[in-house]
């Protein structure tokens, strides 16, 4: 039809969007917390430094980091991108208990992320309407 997808959903919905970098320091695969944290934070001073307004970290961490350290570090980056970027990350249905996921959302609600990608496992049905917030929109 020669025409861009935006119209044949229906049309323009903003006029304009905010792209954003995805980081990605790979998997763990032997290193260490602190190796994994210094490679996080140096692909985040590259990406700020580069001038990006909006940063998505992929923190596949596992069982590589507590819950605790999670949340601590989820601050210290937000600090590195600072409050004029978005900052958003990806924990790759790190937990399987809502409850959990939950606890961790809730303790980084003050580092104003955009989103958190896959907090839990999305068949997890009965954790997702156990939240307060209810389920995602489908």
């Amino acid at each position: 039809m020669g025409l861009p997808a935006y119209q044949l959903l229906g049309g323009a919905a903003r006029d304009h969007i905010t792209r954003y970098l995805t980081l990605f320091p790979s998997m763990p695969q032997g290193r260490s917390w602190a190796m994994m944290k210094n490679c996080c934070v140096s692909l985040i001073k590259q990406a700020v430094a580069a001038g990006f307004l909006a940063i998505k970290m992929e923190m596949l961490l596992y069982e590589l980091a507590s819950d605790r350290e999670m949340v601590n570090f989820i601050h210290e980056c937000r600090q590195i991108v600072g409050e004029d970027r978005e900052f958003m990350i990806d924990v790759g249905y790190r937990r399987k208990n809502s409850n959990d996921a939950l606890w961790v959302l809730r303790n980084v609600e003050d580092a104003k992320l955009l989103f958190v990608e896959t907090p839990l496992h999305t068949d997890d049905i009965d954790g997702w309407h156990a939240w307060p917030m209810g389920p995602p929109p489908l």
